[in-house]
This record gives C-alpha cells, sequence and structure tokens, in this order.
C-alpha cells in the first residue's frame, strides 16, 4: 500500500534474499516509486551483480502479518516468471517459518 493506492501481486519466499524486492512498476502504481537521487543499494542476483533503488511502502501484508513503513527494493522481476518481487530475510526475519513439505504446510508467525 501506497499514497497512491495499494496492489496485490504475488512474491516468492526467497530465504536467500537479503531484502523484499518489488518490481519498480508495481510501486510506481502505488506512488512509491523510489527515489532516483538516491544513493544505489549493491545487490547480487542469479544473473551478476548490480545496482537498485529502495522505497519505503506505507504497509506491507504478507503471510498474515502486517508491517508499516516497510523498506523495499525495487528491481525488474521477468514478467513471465509468473512473480511481481520476492518476500526476503528483512521480512522473515521478524518470526517464525515453518515449512512442512511432506505436508504441504507454511507457516509463517510473529513471535
Amino acid at each position: 500500500m501506497g499514497p497512491s493506492g495499494r496492489s496485490t501481486c504475488v512474491l516468492a519466499l526467497d530465504t536467500g534474499s537479503t531484502w523484499t524486492v518489488i518490481a519498480p512498476s508495481i510501486l510506481e502504481r502505488i506512488g512509491c516509486a523510489p527515489d532516483p537521487s538516491a544513493a544505489p543499494l549493491p545487490i547480487v542476483t542469479a544473473s551478476g551483480i548490480g545496482n537498485a533503488q529502495t522505497s519505503v511502502v506505507s504497509t506491507l501484508v504478507a503471510m498474515g502479518t502486517r508491517l508499516e513503513s516497510f523498506r523495499v527494493v525495487a528491481f525488474p522481476i521477468p514478467p513471465q516468471s509468473g512473480i511481481r518481487g520476492l518476500l526476503g530475510l528483512d521480512f522473515l526475519r521478524r518470526g517464525r517459518l515453518e515449512i512442512d513439505f511432506p505436508a504441504g504446510v507454511l507457516d509463517f508467525s510473529v513471535a
């Protein structure tokens, strides 16, 4: 959620991502476009090293958890991936994550 509205999008849970990442087009739609004058954040991706901008979303709701004024990384996500971002460790470290693959259960709770 941002100053211009809200958007629902699919984020992949990524325990290998330090940051929560959202596609710039989503951030622009909700009025949370990153500040181009801010210092870039160096990031390592599967395809190499790059620079990204950050932005603060007013509210992020994921896995039953609501966070206010949450900083995310704006980085292009290929549309054919079927996702619009990554839910990273900056979010996941706020709670307890349990994954039971045989049962097909994922549980996240804030401590």
